[in-house]
């Protein structure tokens, strides 16, 4: 068995890293999960680094307070600065995952941040996952004020640590560090990830578990949750002070504008095509595509736009519904819907005229009739997804 290289001694640094591994495919991914990361981990956990380490995706976030460096292997760890802040580490190539017990890419994202901390003389080390919320103060104190070891919470659903929230401290940075400087198929190639980790403790006594694989909300008294999925409407991150990974407007809203498309909303004014008739609660967009004329917008410049619809589905027949949004001519980005949910998608400033002017046109390919599907019903309207609220909200920095 191979043993790590020998390494030269750096002088301690001390502080805190905290990292996650990644991968995207959209800008919407990467705002909706990773960007509400960043926005939970500099809430109270005290990081003096934030590293993304990402396993070749085919496009990266420009945001502006994140330095990006690039490389191949997890040699590059050693030579990178310590710019503070957040980081985000591109590999140039994707390894991926190749089956359920198989996921070389994971591993050497893991690997990098273990010895990036080492190597830079961090006295902590946090390894929490771009799904995974640490909720309460007694679980962040917890991470915060770990000493020595390397340690992991618990995941009673399935029995066994919970790999995606683990912390290192003392001495426990050298054992990760050594632990990813192996080959990956030496540790964990075709075995359970959280059964091989040389954890020297695991603590079971908050309350949490991976409820983001199916529960439709948080409870209030959780400590952390794990497994949470990419797109949640904002209320779903109850404990967040910038829930949904977006940066509060300034102030209350100059430039801000929120659409309810409810019978008691503000919405009926600025529809122009492709609309259902008004219900209680929300609209129908129908046939291929809805248009809406936007209201003057105050502010100069990027605006994140951001729907809460619910899709026409039908089990194995229509099991989902697209939605490909489109501004002023140019396609922003796509969406997959199977269930009520909040999706969004960054605007450029170049984009907009701000006169009263603007066209957001919603394209809905799989738009059906709910009688083609169901003899017994009688809508024949080719109904694709029910908006129920809009809003578009001055982008601050991110």
């Amino acid at each position: 068995m191979r043993r790590p290289p020998a390494r030269r001694r750096k002088p301690s640094a001390g502080g805190t890293l905290v990292y996650c591994t990644a991968y995207a495919t959209t800008p919407a991914l990467w705002r909706a999960r990773f960007r509400t990361w960043v926005d939970a981990v500099q809430e109270g956990l005290g990081a003096d680094q934030i590293l993304i380490v990402d396993d070749g995706s085919p496009m990266l976030p420009g945001w502006a307070d994140t330095r990006l460096s690039s490389g191949a292997g997890t040699g590059d760890a050693e030579n990178l600065g310590r710019p503070g802040g957040v980081m985000l580490h591109h590999f140039s190539d994707r390894l991926g995952r190749s089956s359920n017990l198989d996921f070389p890419g994971w591993y050497r994202s893991f690997a990098f941040g273990a010895i990036y901390g080492a190597a830079h003389g961090f006295d902590r080390v946090m390894h929490i996952e771009s799904d995974a919320f640490l909720i309460s103060d007694r679980s962040k104190s917890f991470f915060r004020d770990f000493a020595d070891g390397w340690a992991a919470l618990w995941c009673g659903k399935y029995n066994f640590p919970e790999s995606a929230l683990q912390v290192a401290a003392g001495a426990g940075v050298a054992s990760m560090r050594d632990f990813a400087s192996l080959p990956y198929e030496e540790r964990l190639a075709g075995r359970d990830h959280e059964q091989v980790l040389p954890l020297t403790h695991v603590e079971r006594g908050f309350a949490g578990d991976r409820w983001g694989e199916n529960a439709e909300a948080i409870p209030p008294d959780a400590d952390y949750v794990a497994q949470v999925q990419s797109q949640r409407e904002p209320s779903y991150y109850w404990w967040l002070k910038r829930a949904g990974g977006l940066r509060a407007p300034r102030g209350e809203g100059p430039g801000r504008v929120d659409l309810d498309f409810g019978a008691a909303g503000n919405a009926t004014q600025f529809l122009v095509d492709g609309w259902g008739g008004q219900e209680p609660d929300l609209r129908w967009m129908l046939a291929y595509q809805s248009v809406l004329s936007l209201p003057p917008l105050e502010f100069a410049g990027a605006y994140a736009l951001r729907m809460t619809a619910l899709p026409h589905v039908a089990g194995a027949r229509l099991p989902h519904q697209r939605v490909l949004v489109n501004m002023n001519g140019t396609t922003l980005d796509e969406f997959v819907l199977s269930g009520a949910t909040t999706v969004g998608c960054s605007v450029p400033a170049r984009l907009l005229k701000r006169d009263g002017t603007d066209r957001l046109r919603l394209i809905h390919p799989d738009a059906q009739q709910p009688s083609a599907l169901d003899p017994a019903n009688g809508d024949r309207r080719r109904l694709s997804l029910a908006l129920m609220r809009l809003s578009m909200v001055p982008e601050d920095g991110v």
